[in-house]
């Protein structure tokens, strides 16, 4: 599989899924100046594409992990987002900020875990600008980026108009998680069975001796809490959460998890698919949802 591929892989979509359903709004990422009011220093903690002056900002945390912001693939995904009336933010993470730390020597799990947070910590920084407006604020997960959200709202509270989780899960099996902190990768059979994978089965990874372990240890520092305890408090009702009964990266959700998610009232959508599969079916209907998407979009 080609780097390429994997790198299609760490947003975890399906293009041809996509297409049927999307216009192209391409020639909109171009069309417009950076946002005045963003501090300098903020302004370099993310990418953005679309208009800065529009009244609606998705904020997207990225799936993978990946050690490289990919704006393109993001612009593929959210294809039926009208960008000429959308700002739609990438903020990086800790490996896209800083590819070398995690390309050129291997890191513990505990630094994982650090690192982890500083990703969490800008994504609400982030949140908390737009939210501070008078915008209209989404936020999407998407794989890792799904932990990275789940993480912010268990720190930062229900700050935003509404949240799309995708392909994400609450309480990682141990028997998952403990093998990526370790620098290995294990997936699931028919959504269920764990086994073992590698980097390409797992969607991350990228070029460099130490990427790929360092890539599934940062994995594992978000898939080793347990969310149905640290969002035991928090707001949820105005979220909606997908998953595939035969996701192979990250499994299905328990009746534990799916029960946690009806007693705080989120809104669920399930598929028969497979990890790339659930997000290429659910994106559009997602964002209509959490009224990132208007009907006629």
């Amino acid at each position: 599989m080609t780097n390429r591929t994997r790198k299609l892989l760490a947003l975890l979509t399906i293009t041809a899924l996509l297409a049927a359903a999307c216009g192209n709004n391409s020639d909109a990422s171009t069309n417009y100046d950076p946002d005045p009011m963003i501090p300098d220093s903020l302004a370099q903690t993310f990418e953005a594409i679309g208009n800065p002056n529009a009244s609606s900002v998705i904020v997207v945390a990225q799936g993978g992990p990946m050690p490289e912001l990919l704006l393109d693939e993001a612009e593929e995904i959210f294809s039926d987002v009208d960008l000429d009336n959308t700002y739609l933010v990438l903020p990086h993470q800790a490996q896209t900020r800083d590819p070398s730390s995690f390309t050129d020597a291997e890191i513990t799990f505990d630094q994982a875990k650090k690192y982890d947070t500083d990703t969490t910590t800008t994504l609400a920084n982030v949140v908390a600008h737009y939210a501070e407006s008078d915008k209209k604020v989404y936020v999407v997960g998407i794989s890792f980026g799904a932990f990275v959200v789940q993480d912010l709202l268990s720190n930062q509270g229900n700050v935003a108009d509404g949240y799309l989780i995708q392909v994400g899960r609450l309480d990682m099996p141990e028997a998952v998680w403990v093998p990526f902190s370790e620098g290995h990768f294990v997936g699931f059979t028919d959504g269920v069975t764990v086994e073992s994978f590698d980097a390409d089965g797992a969607g991350m990874g990228g070029d460099g001796d130490f990427t790929d372990a360092n890539m599934a240890r940062l994995a594992a520092g978000l898939g080793h809490k347990r969310y149905t305890e640290l969002l035991a408090e928090t707001d949820l009702s105005n979220v909606v959460y997908a998953y595939g009964l035969q996701d192979e990266q990250v499994g299905r959700l328990t009746d534990a998890e799916l029960s946690f998610l009806a007693d705080k009232g989120v809104k669920v959508l399930q598929t028969e698919e497979d990890h790339g599969g659930t997000i290429g079916e659910t994106i559009t209907e997602g964002l209509t949802m959490i009224g990132a998407l208007s009907a006629d979009q």
